[in-house]
């Protein structure tokens, strides 16, 4: 009876010795679940390097033999501040809680080998996701338009802010032998204005007639932080000018002129809305002209877009800006009266980030962004 029951241990010791032998080796178990995965390489020598480090602060103890108590020491030991606030920003976004799901690798203690990818995101979570995120993201996705009553249809300029006095025009806005329109004679944006200039060589303008309008992207701020993200923005644009009164030097008619400067801008903000960085068109309409030249003929620019890239990682809030300024020019010392008609139409602002080809919800595939230019920053930023 004895002989038999020692046997049978010994037997079983043997099995469990072999199957340990056949088992890969854990690093090799490990490197086995994230190439089933597709990581990257850089991905998955990130993650092994804090496996390793996890194995050695236990002094060479498998995972599988740690309880979970002692993933503490481990944690306060290096990291617990960086801990904390990865795990606040994990409860904050499903989409980096999908992305961290915990994975068992043969009979390794799942705490302990989760713990090791946690280190790994909070030693460089942003640098992280931005080569992660962005293996295969090529296929364009649109947000479509953020803008809220971008032409005018409500039949209102709300939520529009501006620095003058707007109305919804419908049909051409005629000003002397001139006359604008929308490109689609749809309803749009109509501000009036005029002006006076007594002065010698001088361009006089108005402040800006402008319509602004702030979006809140920070549904978009893990696609901003982790891919290839642009905003496309811009509108239609109308202005026409003439001269009232004042003919400058007599005799030479052409000594006073009139015309139009109009620009789209965006301003990225942070959470605490400190100004981040801009992108700003420059004049979409022809130069003033000098005084002694005619003055500009009525303008028309209908569909013009601007590609913006390399967005803030921090961005939270966009404000949208289209405006138009009215310029005057006098060669002399007369008085000269100017009144000008000025119009928007169709403003845009579209997200798009490059992403892999998968449909997501509230975005469609469209057209790869244009040439896009980049950011600026701002700076001596507070929070």
């Amino acid at each position: 009876m004895n002989s038999t029951s020692s046997a049978l241990p010994a037997s079983g010791v043997a099995s469990e010795t072999a199957n340990q032998a056949a088992r890969p080796k854990l690093l090799n178990q490990a490197r086995i679940v994230l190439r089933s995965r597709y990581y990257s390489q850089r991905m998955e020598s990130g993650y092994l390097k804090w496996l390793k480090r996890f194995v050695l602060f236990h002094n060479k103890h498998h995972p599988a033999e740690i309880a979970e108590t002692e993933v503490n020491p481990f944690r306060s030991n290096r990291f617990r501040t960086r801990i904390d606030f990865l795990r606040r920003r994990l409860m904050q976004s499903a989409q980096w809680t999908s992305s961290f799901t915990l994975v068992k690798i043969g009979d390794v203690n799942v705490a302990a080998f989760a713990m090791a990818v946690i280190l790994l995101v909070l030693v460089a979570s942003s640098a992280w996701a931005q080569r992660t995120a962005k293996v295969g993201g090529t296929v364009p996705y649109h947000s479509g338009n953020l803008l809220k009553n971008p032409d005018a249809s409500s039949g209102s300029t709300a939520p529009w802010s501006s620095s003058l006095n707007w109305t919804i025009n419908t049909g051409p806005a005629t000003l002397g032998a001139f006359s604008i329109d929308s490109c689609d004679q749809s309803p749009w944006f109509l501000q009036l204005r005029g002006m006076q200039v007594t002065c010698s060589s001088c361009a006089w303008s108005n402040t800006p007639s402008s319509l602004v309008q702030t979006i809140d992207v920070s549904a978009y701020s893990n696609l901003i932080h982790a891919y290839s993200t642009y905003f496309e923005y811009g509108g239609d644009a109308f202005a026409e000018g003439v001269k009232v009164s004042g003919n400058g030097c007599p005799p030479m008619a052409y000594q006073t002129s009139t015309g139009y400067k109009a620009t789209y801008r965006l301003d990225f903000y942070d959470k605490y809305g400190n100004n981040i960085g801009f992108d700003i068109s420059g004049n979409i309409f022809p130069a003033p002209p000098p005084c002694l030249f005619a003055s500009t003929p009525p303008q028309h620019i209908c569909g013009y877009r601007r590609t913006v890239g390399a967005l803030p990682n921090k961005t939270r809030s966009v404000r949208f800006t289209a405006a138009i300024t009215d310029v005057t020019t006098v060669c002399c010392n007369y008085m000269t009266t100017s009144q000008f008609k000025n119009g928007f139409d169709n403003l845009w602002l579209d997200f798009i980030y490059l992403g892999a080809q998968t449909a997501h919800r509230g975005f469609h595939k469209g057209s790869a962004p244009r040439g896009a230019v980049k950011v600026k920053a701002t700076r001596n930023r507070r929070r």
